[in-house]
C-alpha cells in the first residue's frame, strides 16, 4: 500500500515483438478509466428544479441516458506505455497511441488486457476482462 511507481512490466510477444505495460495502476489510473466507463447525459433544468422542490424522484428522471462502456480501449491506453512496434514502411517506432492500439490484432489485445488484470484485480473486475 502506499504509493506506486512507474514500475514497467514487458510482455513478450511472438516474432521477439514485446509490449511494456504498467506494473500496476494508480489511484488516478483508477479513477480515469471508472470516468470513462459511464458518462451520465444530465436535464440541466429539470435537476435545478428537482434540487429547489427537494423531489429526489424528479432528480433521477433528470437524468436522460447512462451510457456504459467496458472500457477496454482506455484499459489499454492507460498501461501500455512502450512497444517494439514499427511503422508500417518500417521508417521508425510505431507510437503508442488511442489509435495505434486500436490497431492491434483482437488476440494481443485480449492478452495485453489479461496481463493487465493479473497486476490488477479490481482494475479487472471494473475494466470487463475476459478473466473476469
Amino acid at each position: 500500500m502506499g504509493i506506486i511507481w512507474d514500475e514497467i512490466d514487458r510482455i513478450a510477444l511472438e516474432d521477439g515483438d514485446w509490449v511494456d505495460i504498467k506494473h500496476r495502476m494508480t489511484f488516478g489510473d483508477t479513477a480515469r478509466l471508472e470516468n470513462k466507463m459511464m458518462k451520465l447525459s444530465i436535464d440541466p433544468a429539470r435537476l435545478k428544479a428537482a434540487q429547489a422542490t427537494g423531489d429526489k424522484d424528479e432528480a433521477a428522471n433528470a437524468v436522460n441516458d447512462i451510457e456504459f462502456n467496458t472500457g477496454k480501449m482506455e484499459l489499454l491506453s492507460i498501461n501500455v506505455v512502450a512497444w517494439s512496434y514499427k511503422k508500417q514502411d518500417g521508417s521508425g517506432p510505431l507510437a503508442v497511441s488511442p489509435d495505434n492500439i486500436a490497431r492491434l490484432d483482437k488476440e494481443t489485445g485480449e492478452l495485453l488486457l489479461n496481463a493487465i488484470g493479473e497486476r490488477n484485480p479490481q482494475g479487472k473486475k471494473t475494466a470487463g476482462s475476459t478473466n473476469a
